[in-house]
């Protein structure tokens, strides 16, 4: 054989056995697997060579329905134990990728990689698992099942009261599912594919209000005893001197005045339950006491030396009094819950304006103002005294820039027991008996004063019938009438500093005076004569039985003397610092007064005078 025939003849020897090799590896192993998986392909650890894809999705199909239906996870809670399957907990997997991930194995790459994967595969296996999906709501469902069988509320303690009976209901402590940590444990253990035992965790909730021991051990106390309100009576100097019962909470009335209120936590966070009175039930059954306790706080009064140009005080000042209603109410619940059987209406102590250590130079008084005077000559013994009486309210009153001078508000009670005298007084068109005839004069005197001053007048009334004790000086027109509480004389202080008034009254001249100190300001008064503007004859005189039986028999005595009447007008001009502030004319209307005798038994009045009995009252 030639040299160039043999390398040929060998080529084409090994080629025919490469061929053949071929021809043998896809008659023996090729043509066999031919659509199906090579040997050494597991599926969920089963053996899948030689196996179709119907084949192959058919065991996937099965093996996952026995996964996913077999018990995989255990959760404890507490003293529950319970099993579920994957199914349950949103865990599923489809089989078709996996079948043709298997049919795929070993039949891809070149022929090198083909043949060196199914080698290895045939030695070592490979096992192809199915890629799962989980549904997180369902995990989230299943917890949320979870907490509402097994969370608990707690329970706070609580004051039961049946009758007068109390007893403490305990508290009790709850429990709850923590959700979002229980929920994360559960995706862990699914994402670790294996059966496992899970301890889920809880919280405990605690109560609110951990006891009632001491508002039972109140309510107890409280509902044993029963509580008396006293009024205090106070001496000169503020001590209580005696006490009066005004009201009783009895025993079997408690449960009306009292509940239980939560307190505010503690540094703790503990809270406790509180027995409270119920203030709607006893405000109104002390709040109408207020009055029998209050006393006004009295400014010092003072006079004004007009050589040192200090102030001499006349009378101390004094704390007024009120009752302090939310005290009294607290002293109440302590009393009850400490087992007292009284308590002592409670009152708060107000400081006067005005103390005895305030000087001149405070206030802005600096000198006299003004000074008024009227006459009251041949007053009775009553009247005079009744002057004395109310004219002393006034002095050493000292009135604030800006604050109204109140005449009755000063003034005060008219009574015997403050002083004054009965007498004959005027109501409507009728001498009668009264108590005060006489403070008229005081007001006229304040009147004129706060008319010379320049002040605001605020109110002021003329009487109803001219009285020639109130025309002396400035004649008709400037007098002022005053009923409390409905006739008052008020006038205001525009002054830049306090007036201080003095107030003098002189028996022997039948005189009162009124003076005014305090900060001039440039101000200047003018005021007219008054002028009667129009006039109306008295009619005929009057005569009525004496009521006090002490006119002698037929015997008459003028009680009244007969007035026109009138319309009075003059005007007021005030000027600062050249400045026309006011311009007033003031105008007083006085109905006709005729003359009134009382008269004796058996005395016979003239003809054509009114008789009318005065002891019969009038229709």
């Amino acid at each position: 054989m030639s040299r160039i025939f043999k390398p040929f003849v060998i080529a084409l020897v090994l080629a025919g056995v490469i061929v053949g090799g071929i021809a043998y590896a896809y008659s023996t192993f090729e043509l066999p697997y031919r659509n199906r998986a090579y040997p050494g392909v597991r599926v969920m650890g089963t053996e899948v060579g030689g196996m179709n894809a119907q084949e192959i999705f058919a065991l996937t199909t099965n093996k996952l329905q026995s996964a996913y239906n077999t018990p995989f996870i255990t959760l404890k809670v507490l003293d529950r134990t319970s099993s579920y399957k994957l199914s349950e907990l949103g865990v599923g997997a489809n089989p078709a990728p996996i079948v043709e991930k298997a049919l795929q194995f070993g039949r891809e790459g070149t022929l090198t990689d083909r043949i060196r994967v199914r080698t290895d595969a045939q030695q070592n296996s490979i096992d192809l698992n199915p890629a799962m999906f989980q549904d997180n709501e369902a995990v989230q469902r299943l917890v949320e099942r979870l907490a509402l069988e097994i969370d608990k509320p707690s329970r706070d303690a609580a004051v039961i009261i049946n009758g007068l009976s109390v007893r403490e209901v305990t508290a009790q402590t709850g429990v709850a599912l923590e959700k979002e940590a229980a929920a994360k444990l559960i995706r862990d253990a699914i994402n670790q594919n294996k059966p496992i035992e899970l301890n889920l965790p809880t919280r405990p909730i605690l109560p609110a209000i951990t006891s009632a021991k001491e508002a039972t051990d109140d309510a107890a106390r409280v509902l044993k005893g029963e509580v008396a309100l006293l009024l205090p009576k106070f001496n000169e100097q503020g001590a209580i001197v005696a006490t009066t019962e005004v009201f009783r909470i009895k025993n079997a009335d408690l449960l009306n005045y009292i509940y239980f209120e939560e307190a505010a936590p503690d540094k703790n966070g503990v809270i406790k339950l509180n027995v409270v009175l119920r203030e709607e039930k006893l405000r109104p059954i002390i709040e109408p006491l207020a009055p029998a306790l209050y006393l006004e706080a009295d400014d010092a009064h003072f006079i004004f030396d007009d050589k040192s140009s200090q102030l001499q005080v006349i009378r101390q000042d004094k704390p007024g009094r009120q009752l302090d209603v939310a005290a009294t109410m607290k002293n109440v619940i302590e009393a009850l819950r400490t087992g007292k059987n009284q308590v002592v209406l409670a009152t708060q102590v107000s400081a006067a304006k005005l103390n005895t250590q305030v000087t001149a130079s405070q206030l802005g008084i600096q000198k006299l103002l003004i000074a008024a005077s009227t006459n009251f000559a041949g007053s009775s013994a009553a009247r005079v005294r009744n002057i004395q009486v109310a004219a002393s309210r006034f002095h050493g009153v000292v009135i604030p820039p800006g604050g109204v001078f109140s005449y009755n508000e000063i003034l005060g009670e008219v009574s015997t027991k403050d002083g004054f005298e009965e007498g004959l007084v005027i109501i409507g068109d009728r001498t009668v008996k009264g108590v005060g005839g006489g403070v008229c004069q005081v007001s006229t005197t304040a009147y004129q004063a706060a008319l010379k001053a320049g002040l605001p007048i605020m109110e002021r009334l003329p009487h109803g019938y001219r009285v020639s004790y109130y025309e002396r000086g400035m004649g008709a027109g400037f007098d002022s009438t005053v009923f409390s509480p409905y006739v008052d004389l008020k006038f205001r202080n525009d002054t830049p500093g306090h007036i201080l008034i003095e107030s003098y009254v002189n028996t022997a001249a039948g005189a009162h005076t009124f003076k005014f100190y305090g900060t001039p300001d440039n101000r200047e008064v003018s005021i007219s004569k008054s002028n009667v503007l129009t006039t109306t004859p008295p009619g005929p005189d009057i005569y009525e039985p004496d009521p006090e039986k002490k006119i002698a028999e037929n015997q008459s005595k003028q009680t009244e003397f007969a007035q026109a009447g009138a319309t009075v007008v003059f005007n007021r001009q005030v000027k600062k610092d050249g400045k026309l502030v006011i311009n007033e004319n003031v105008m007083s209307k006085y109905v006709p007064w005729q003359n009134v005798f009382r008269y004796g038994p058996g005395f016979v009045p003239p003809p054509g005078a009114i008789v009318r009995d005065n002891t019969k009252p009038q229709q």
